[in-house]
């Protein structure tokens, strides 16, 4: 009896420790991180609800450009579309990137860290079985901010919601595929409150990736209309009609949630 009282004392105390506590950094949850200065290598085989690794990347300065390069193998584009980082930083999301760059198995995601909190890497693989060799490479955040006054605040990425591209004439693109949504946004500035259309094709037109395209127009943060690229009469081509609310702009998306397949496309306004 008295064992029993003391165990449970050690045990409310905060004084038994058992393996769980003791674990090491091991990069398999964000709590168990490992550091990540300058490079890190690591292998991770993906499965279809995703595989993760995590580091943690210490900030020194905020407000300065800074880029993280991701090579891995195999190369090829489906494995390309299935992998990618995210970087996390105060509970935000701060920069994300697939594995589609300009080159075979490598991209670089460019970052400006908004405070000196620790950034959350998240290294992901959604091909399942695939094991994939992973190298990251950090550059940029060793050096000082360019002056001691608070950095200006970052444009936007162009075809981002606060600096989308001008639909005035058909537009062309590549939009990669991510399960979170990648999103490219375009403005139509409308002069009239009469029934207005937007022309999407989609390439390639298959159910199986444009089950996953959705073309989105909002104004004053109203949805107008949204298409889902598959239910359309006319595979890989969507028209949507909408009546703005006033003469003005409005915000045209278009969305691709595919876990593995990067669209090209044609977007363009109708009278």
């Amino acid at each position: 009896m008295r064992r029993t009282l003391l165990l449970l004392a050690l045990l409310l105390g905060g004084l038994f420790v058992g393996p769980a506590l003791a674990a090491g950094p091991d990069g398999t949850t964000p709590q168990t991180a490992l550091p990540l200065r300058e490079t890190a290598s690591g292998q991770l085989v993906g499965s279809q609800a995703g595989a993760f690794r995590y580091y943690t990347l210490a900030v020194p300065a905020a407000g300065v450009t800074a880029s993280l390069t991701l090579t891995f193998s195999p190369g090829d584009p489906a494995t390309a579309n299935a992998v990618g980082v995210e970087l996390w930083q105060a509970g935000q999301r701060l920069a994300t990137m697939n594995g589609v760059g300009p080159a075979p198995g490598t991209n670089t995601l460019p970052f400006v860290p908004q405070t000196t909190d620790p950034i959350l890497v998240q290294v992901y693989n959604y091909a399942p079985g695939t094991p994939v060799a992973f190298t990251l490479t950090v550059q940029g955040l060793a050096q000082p901010a360019a002056t001691p006054t608070p950095a200006a605040t970052p444009t936007p990425a162009a075809g981002s919601a606060q600096n989308p591209l001008p639909l005035t004439a058909p537009q062309s693109g590549v939009l990669p595929g991510n399960p979170a949504g990648q999103f490219v946004h375009f403005q139509w500035n409308t002069s009239a409150t009469e029934p207005q259309t937007v022309r999407l094709t989609v390439a390639p037109p298959g159910a199986d990736i444009t089950s996953g395209v959705f073309l989105n127009v909002y104004q004053d943060g109203t949805l107008l209309v949204s298409q889902r690229a598959s239910e359309t009469g006319t595979p890989g081509t969507v028209t949507v009609m909408f009546v703005p609310l006033r003469p003005g702009p409005v915000l045209v998306q278009l969305a691709n949630y595919n876990r593995l397949g990067t669209i090209t496309y044609t977007i363009q306004p109708g009278p």
